[in-house]
Parts: structure tokens; C-alpha cells; sequence
């Protein structure tokens, strides 16, 4: 047994100690990363209000598995003519995060004796994302304010659990929030959280 402290117990001066568990690692890790973007910017102004589109694509490599991630990005936005202190916009995403250590290391047991393997097949996580919101600005006793509120929501797959063994898990993610802002001083900003609700699920 152990206490709390970790140290095996009970311990006599004669006999062998048992320990609970050895580790053995010895590992060297080298890797290369690469990435690129493309990104513009593209406004239309009509009748109705003026229409903004930004898009882009990042791509990146690792050479730790060979891994090529290709992540597009898109945002419409809109301020209609009737009132232009309204903005509504509406974006969309695919991101990756590639592993930590502590993701890529496989802790394996034998003979009673753990040993760390590094996993060369693990891919990154990735995040596909969907926000609605939009803006309001207005002015009280003559100092700018903005109000912002964004609905958004967020699938999560490929995920690594390091904890737990022969567990996947696909996470859902909706919230709702809003906030507001104001500028007290010149070039400078301040923002108070009006309301937020996250609902997560998680799916074994």
C-alpha cells in the first residue's frame, strides 16, 4: 500500500522492497513545422447595405506523423443602409490542434513494468465552427458603446483522451451570449459580460 505522501508502506530493512510500479523512458523528439495562409478581404455596397466577405485557408504540416491539415475560414457580414450602427455577421471554420506530449505518449504495461511508447500515427484534433451574431452601436451622454451578442456552435471530433484508454468522445458545444462595451477615455476600452449560457454534451 501507499500513503498519501506515496511512499510504500509498510518498509522493513530486511527482505526486498516492492515497489508498485517502475516507469522506464528514454525518448528523443524531433519535428518540423510548416504553415501557410491566404486571407483577403472583399466589400460590396448595394442598395440594401454594404456586404463584407472575408475568406482564407491555412494550410500546415508536421513531420512528426506527416500530417497536412488544410483549415478554411469564411465571414459575411452586413450593415444595412436603414441603420448603420447595426452589423450582422455569420462565420464559419474548420481548425486543428495539433497533439501536446502528453497526447502523443502511450504509457503500456509489462511484465508489471510501464513503458512509454510514442504514438508516429496520431492525428490532430479538429474543431469545425458555425457563429452567428451580430453589433449595435450607440452613444449615451456622448461616449461610443457597442453591444455584441453571437449564438455559436462548436462539433468536436478526432478528439485524444490521455487519461482514460479505448474512450472516444464527440463533443457538442451551442452558446449564447452577449456583452456590451464602452470607451471611457480616448483609446480606451472597456466591456462588461451581459449574459452567457453554454450546453455541452458529450457522447461515449
Amino acid at each position: 500500500m501507499r500513503d498519501s505522501a506515496g511512499y510504500t508502506l509498510p518498509y522493513t530493512q530486511t527482505g526486498p522492497m516492492e515497489m508498485i510500479y517502475s516507469l522506464k523512458s528514454d525518448h528523443g523528439i524531433s519535428n518540423d513545422k510548416a504553415a501557410a495562409f491566404i486571407q483577403d478581404t472583399y466589400r460590396f455596397n448595394t442598395g440594401v447595405g454594404l456586404f463584407t466577405l472575408n475568406a482564407g485557408v491555412r494550410a500546415a504540416w508536421w513531420s512528426w506523423n506527416n500530417e497536412v491539415t488544410f483549415s478554411p475560414r469564411l465571414m459575411v457580414g452586413f450593415t444595412p443602409a436603414f441603420n448603420e450602427d447595426f452589423t450582422f455577421r455569420f462565420s464559419t471554420g474548420v481548425y486543428y490542434q495539433t497533439p501536446f506530449y502528453k497526447e502523443i505518449k502511450d504509457t503500456v504495461s509489462t511484465g508489471g513494468t510501464y513503458q512509454v511508447n510514442l504514438n508516429k500515427e496520431i492525428r490532430s484534433q479538429r474543431s469545425i465552427q458555425f457563429v452567428l451574431g451580430g453589433d449595435y452601436d450607440f452613444r449615451v451622454y456622448n461616449r461610443p458603446f457597442k453591444f455584441t451578442t453571437e449564438i455559436y456552435y462548436k462539433k468536436l471530433d478526432r478528439l485524444i483522451p490521455y487519461n482514460l484508454d479505448n474512450v472516444r468522445i464527440e463533443e457538442l458545444r451551442l452558446r449564447l451570449c452577449g456583452r456590451y462595451r464602452h470607451e471611457t477615455l480616448r483609446r480606451v476600452r472597456s466591456g462588461y459580460g451581459v449574459m452567457a449560457h453554454l450546453l455541452t454534451h458529450e457522447y461515449p
